[in-house]
């Protein structure tokens, strides 16, 4: 039935994305140099204390690379940190199922995250956060 419905979604022009609770990786965490290695763990940390299954992608690559493999991988959520972010305690947020790229609080969206995520089960990463 999930993949049915990916499949339906597909023909209609919207990205395959399983349910936020079965993808593997929630949350990816893309700093956009290492400069800011530190927020993104910081985030990622929050994000971990409140069950959230996420990684953070620190190689040696572009950022246009790493939010493409992010899409490879059906990431639901893409957080993208740079020097606005660290500077304004925001995090700029990518969400696959509609492309949208908004910009929330941590607080904002954790709490998007928890009501997505009401009702199912929380199974903690077994991947590394690096």
């Amino acid at each position: 039935m999930v993949f049915d419905k990916i499949a339906q979604d597909e023909v209609k022009g919207i990205p395959p994305t399983l349910p936020l609770w079965m993808s593997p990786i929630q949350v990816r965490i893309i700093p956009i140099s290492k400069d800011y290695i530190e927020y993104a763990t910081k985030i990622a940390t929050m994000l971990l204390s409140h069950g959230i299954r996420i990684d953070i992608d620190d190689r040696d690559e572009s950022l246009g690379k790493k939010i493409r493999d992010a899409g490879i991988e059906w990431i639901p959520y893409v957080i993208v940190i740079g020097e606005r972010e660290v500077k304004t305690n925001t995090i700029n947020v990518r969400i696959r199922r509609n492309g949208v790229q908004k910009t929330f609080t941590l607080d904002e969206f954790i709490k998007i995250l928890e009501e997505e995520l009401n009702g199912y089960p929380k199974i903690e990463s077994t991947l590394p956060l690096n």
